[in-house]
């Protein structure tokens, strides 16, 4: 999650800005999912107790799900 720019997941740790947006997070999950050699993902600086609106949950929680229905799909 320390990729994303801090306007659009304001809770992170890592006050970053200039970095990429949630759409353009969900775009690369879409464009890895095309890679069979992807086996496992990594998801850093989730902190549900540091944000209320959960934004930064929400999209983790997208992109876990995304990933693991098509890590099970493709099996």
């Amino acid at each position: 999650m320390d990729a994303l720019d801090s306007a659009y997941v304001p809770k992170v740790p890592a006050k970053n800005t200039g970095l990429i947006r949630t759409d353009e997070l969900f775009e690369c999950v879409y464009i890895t999912d095309s890679y069979s050699l992807v086996q496992v993902i990594d998801i850093v600086c989730l902190d549900s107790l540091r944000n209320r609106s959960s934004i930064t949950v929400k999209s983790g929680v997208h992109v876990i799900s995304k990933l693991s229905v098509s890590l099970v799909e493709r099996k």
